[in-house]
Parts: C-alpha cells; sequence; structure tokens
C-alpha cells in the first residue's frame, strides 16, 4: 500500500512519542518558496513550535494549527540545515504568512527564532546534520519531484548557499519517495 503524501496547508500528520516529541507518519511537502520545496518523510521528530510554556498564552500551544504546518518545516530546514539560518527563519516567517498567522504573531514568533535560534543551530554537529537529511531535503521547485530520468538520478543538487555539505546520500534527489 502506498503511503498517502499530505502538503502544505494541510497539517501534517503527527503522532506522539513518549519522549514530549511529536513523529511525522507520512511524508509531507511544503510550499515553493524563493524556488524550492522542503519534503519531510516519516520518522521525523519535532516539538511542534518550540514556544515555551509561558508564552502559550500569547503565542498559542506549540502544536496548534496551522502554525504546526510552518512549524515542521522550520525544524526540518533547521536540523537539517538545509539553508543558512538566516533563510530558514525567512522561510518560516513566508510559511506563517501563506498559512494566514496574523502579522503580530508570525512577527514575534520570527523575532524569537531569530533572536534565540542560534542556540539551536549551533549545537549542530556533522553527525546530526547527515541523519536529519535522511528525513528532510529541499530540492528546486522547478524540478519534478518524482519520476526523475532513471539514467540521471542525482539530478537535483541541495541549496549552493547550504554552510556545510551534504553527507550521504549525495542528492537530495536520491531520497525523494517514488510513488
Amino acid at each position: 500500500m502506498k503511503p498517502q503524501i499530505h502538503a502544505f496547508p494541510d497539517p501534517p500528520p503527527v503522532s506522539p512519542r513518549p519522549d514530549s516529541q511529536w513523529q511525522l507518519t507520512a511524508p509531507y511537502i511544503g510550499p515553493a518558496i524563493s524556488g524550492s520545496v522542503t519534503i519531510i518523510i516519516p520518522k521525523f521528530y519535532t516539538d511542534g513550535a518550540s514556544i515555551p510554556r509561558f508564552a502559550w498564552r500569547v503565542i498559542g500551544h506549540p502544536l496548534q494549527l496551522p502554525l504546526l504546518s510552518a512549524a515542521i518545516l522550520h525544524d526540518a530546514e533547521y536540523c537539517a540545515e538545509l539553508h543558512p539560518r538566516a533563510t530558514c527563519d525567512r522561510r518560516f516567517l513566508e510559511a506563517m504568512q501563506l498559512l494566514g498567522v496574523n502579522w503580530l504573531k508570525r512577527n514575534t514568533i520570527y523575532a524569537a527564532v531569530r533572536c534565540f535560534g542560534a542556540t539551536i543551530w549551533n549545537r549542530h554537529t556533522p553527525a546530526t546534520i547527515a541523519t536529519a537529511r535522511t528525513v528532510a531535503f529541499s530540492i528546486a521547485s522547478n524540478k519534478p519531484l518524482y519520476g526523475l530520468d532513471e539514467s540521471s538520478p542525482n539530478e537535483s543538487s541541495p541549496d549552493e548557499s547550504s554552510p556545510r555539505p551534504p553527507s550521504k546520500p549525495s542528492s537530495p534527489a536520491a531520497l525523494a519517495p517514488r510513488i
């Protein structure tokens, strides 16, 4: 049986884990922003929007909709360092705008990730990035997601401005689920 694919702006399919995180249960495709699309495959873990408990009354719950759709993409882009940090944060802001998150809320969240996101980003190691890149990747939005020419499976390449070179597999296209 083929897995059902979920796409932005629909909510990502997640299920709870015992460690207070949530696991993606089906492939999730983000929106085309600035020429690329982020794709996450099952087994990716997230804590939602990483909103501290004291801010829940103002910002909302970390798993609230529609924010979760943008947050899981941002988490995946951060973990795998699919783009430079500032680009990941800008894409998060744009995704929240596409979802209709009000101006004050999305800009407050954006300011928080710009101020505090470096603490998470700087904890990455080549090993954690390589692991994240097995479940999250970005491709140019003008490339087909499926049905790449079998003679050239590595047609897509990661964002050229990515701060670290990709680990195995050498191409995000090699990870694309074929349906």
